[in-house]
C-alpha cells in the first residue's frame, strides 16, 4: 500500500517576514537546511512513498531548491502544485488531491513539526471508519491555538474551541488523514478554508462527529511566529539528529 501526503506550503508567513523577508515558510532557514528538508526526512521515515507539495507564495524559491536537491535520498516522488491565486487552505487541499492516488492520503502543515508515526495514526482511522482523522497535541499553553473538545473514549472531536485563557489541554497540531473517495465525492468550492468550511462545518452540522481524533504527547513546534522560529533552530535539528 502506497502512503501519500500532501504539505500545504503556500501560505504568506507574514508574521515571519522580519526573520525570512520574502521567502515562504518551508523555506526558512533551520540549521543548515530549509524546514521543508527536515518535513521530507520525516515523511521518508514514516513510509512516505509519494509528496504532493501545494505551493502558492514565492514559490520559486521551493522550485529552485528542488532542482538543486535532486541528490537528496529522499525515497519517493515529489509532484509540485502551484495554486494560480491563494485559494486557502481548503483549496489548496482540493487542487493538490487531484494528484494522488491513495485510499487515505496525509496532509501536513508547512509551518509546523510533529513528528508522530502516521502508521499509528492511519490504524485508528481505519478503525474509525470515519472520513477524516485529525492529529491532536497536549501543550501546557494552549492559549495561542485555541483547543479541541474532545470525546477521549470515542476517539472523536466534538468541538474547536476558541482561543480563551492560557490553560492545557489538546490542539489541533496540523495534520490530518482524509479518505480520499469521499473528499472527491463533496461540491467544494474554488477557494476556501479547510479549518472553517469543511472541519468546522462537518461538526456543527452532523452527529455524531464524523472527525476522529488521534492523540499523542510528542515534540511539537509551530513556527508560525518569531519566537518559535528562533526556538526550532537548535530543537528541529537536535529531535531530527539531522
Amino acid at each position: 500500500m502506497t502512503r501519500e501526503a500532501i504539505i500545504l506550503a503556500g501560505g504568506l508567513g507574514t508574521r515571519l517576514r522580519a526573520v525570512i523577508a520574502d521567502k515562504p515558510k518551508v523555506m526558512a532557514p533551520i540549521g543548515k537546511h530549509p524546514f521543508l528538508y527536515y518535513l521530507l526526512h520525516y515523511l521518508a521515515d514514516q513510509g512516505v512513498r509519494r509528496v504532493v507539495l501545494a505551493l502558492g507564495y514565492q514559490h520559486q524559491y521551493v522550485l529552485q531548491w528542488l532542482n538543486q536537491s535532486a541528490s537528496h535520498p529522499f525515497p519517493f516522488e515529489i509532484t509540485p502544485v502551484v495554486e494560480p491565486s491563494p485559494l486557502g487552505t481548503g483549496g489548496a487541499i482540493r487542487l493538490s488531491m487531484h494528484q494522488t492516488t491513495a485510499e487515505t492520503i496525509f496532509v501536513l502543515n508547512g509551518d509546523t513539526y510533529f513528528p508522530i508515526s502516521l502508521s499509528d495514526m492511519e490504524q485508528l482511522h481505519r478503525r474509525m471508519k470515519k472520513p477524516i482523522t485529525l492529529a491532536a497535541c497536549y501543550l501546557q499553553d494552549t492559549g495561542r491555538y485555541g483547543r479541541l473538545e474532545i470525546d477521549e473514549t470515542q476517539h472523536l472531536v466534538r468541538a474547536f474551541q476558541e482561543k480563551q485563557e492560557r490553560n492545557a489541554g489538546w490542539i489541533n497540531a496540523g495534520i490530518y488523514c482524509i479518505d480520499r473517495a469521499w473528499w472527491m465525492a463533496q461540491s467544494f468550492p474554488e477557494v476556501f478554508s479547510f479549518e472553517k468550511e469543511v472541519l468546522e462545518h462537518i461538526l456543527n452540522h452532523t452527529k455524531p462527529s464524523p472527525v476522529a481524533v488521534f492523540q499523542a504527547r510528542q515534540f511539537f513546534i509551530d513556527m508560525g511566529i518569531p519566537e518559535d522560529y528562533i526556538r526550532a533552530q537548535q530543537m528541529i535539528p537536535a529531535y531530527a539528529r539531522i
